[in-house]
């Protein structure tokens, strides 16, 4: 009895150790990243490529910056039926005066893969008034459209999470609710239909406590 209780606890240490190894791979597979380039496809991971690229001014300092949203280079042929679509990622680089970019932020958990989101499929990112806009879509009849906010923290040197929508709707029954969060004033606005109400975020008002861009997550 005594031999099969040792036996047993090795073989939870090995199914242990193997979950963590095989994660701390994946880790170093997306950690392969230039620190400094002169282009986005510097600081793309082996297997991945640019989907699509914008640029716009995110610190204000005059010079160009770049948002790039990612996708696994990952052919038809090399997929199984098992096998979700390619992922998406997208990183945010600050330009420089030497007309180098330097990585400034980079996600990899929060975008959907290509394939997953449905027929209204959709994922997008774009540089507005000095603040990264990503979102996407997914669904058919009902579906979700997600829109977070980042702006570089002049004094943290990161970028923040300062605003996030969440609209939920249903294109037959024509309804839909928005829930609108503002983590600069820990505002959280709710829209449904004619019906507005407004509360509190509590212990989210201001940029510190705000996530970083990495750790954002849907």
């Amino acid at each position: 009895m005594k031999n099969a209780q040792i036996v047993w606890y090795f073989l939870i240490l090995l199914c242990i150790f193997g979950l963590a190894g095989q994660a701390q791979a994946q880790d170093a597979s997306l950690g392969d990243r230039a620190r400094e380039g002169t282009s986005p496809e510097d600081f793309v991971p082996n297997g991945w490529k640019v989907d699509f690229q914008v640029s716009g001014d995110l610190n204000g300092d005059g010079v160009p910056d770049v948002a790039a949203i990612l996708i696994e280079d990952k052919r038809e042929d090399d997929r199984t039926d098992a096998d979700e679509g390619p992922k998406h990622a997208f990183i945010v680089l600050l330009g420089a005066d030497n007309g180098k970019f330097l990585l400034a932020g980079t996600n990899f958990k929060l975008l959907q893969c290509k394939g997953c989101g449905g027929v209204k499929e959709f994922v997008d990112i774009q540089i507005k008034k000095g603040v990264v806009v990503v979102s996407q879509m997914s669904g058919s009849r009902e579906y979700t459209y997600s829109t977070w906010r980042f702006r570089y923290d002049q004094k943290l040197q990161r970028f923040i999470l300062i605003g996030m929508d969440i609209e939920e709707g249903d294109n037959v029954l024509g309804k839909k609710k928005i829930v609108s969060s503002n983590y600069l004033t820990g505002l959280k606005t709710i829209q449904e239909g004619k019906k507005t109400s407004s509360s509190t975020m509590n212990g989210i008002n201001t940029s510190r406590q705000a996530l970083f861009l990495e750790d954002v997550v849907e």
